[in-house]
């Protein structure tokens, strides 16, 4: 998104209201092994060929998808997004907790 928006031209006024999207509503609080996780969801041969695939997919944009770590429910995360809205910093709180996704 952020490089199409680049390509508008100067004067083109844009505004961004960031939707909550449930990729896993069941997801467990709190969280659980990534890796694990994803086996258990997708099995050992999909994910050992979907991760290669997405990280090629986001080192094309500048994203470094983190495959470490926990993975959980993100009702709480939705909550603090509709807060940072009402208080003007909804695009600042996105880039932060996009960042937990990357290294």
């Amino acid at each position: 998104m952020e490089l199409a928006l680049k390509k508008l031209p100067a004067d083109y006024k844009v505004a961004v209201n960031w939707k909550p999207f449930f990729l896993n509503p069941q997801a467990p609080t709190p969280g659980v092994d990534k890796m694990k996780f994803y086996y258990q969801k997708f099995g050992k041969e999909k994910v050992d060929k979907m991760i290669p695939y997405m990280k090629e997919q986001g080192s094309k944009v500048g994203i470094k998808f983190s495959y470490g770590g926990k993975i959980g429910n993100t009702m709480e995360s939705h909550r603090l997004l509709y807060f940072a809205r009402d208080n003007g910093k909804q695009d600042e709180m996105i880039e932060k907790l996009m960042s937990y996704c990357e290294h």
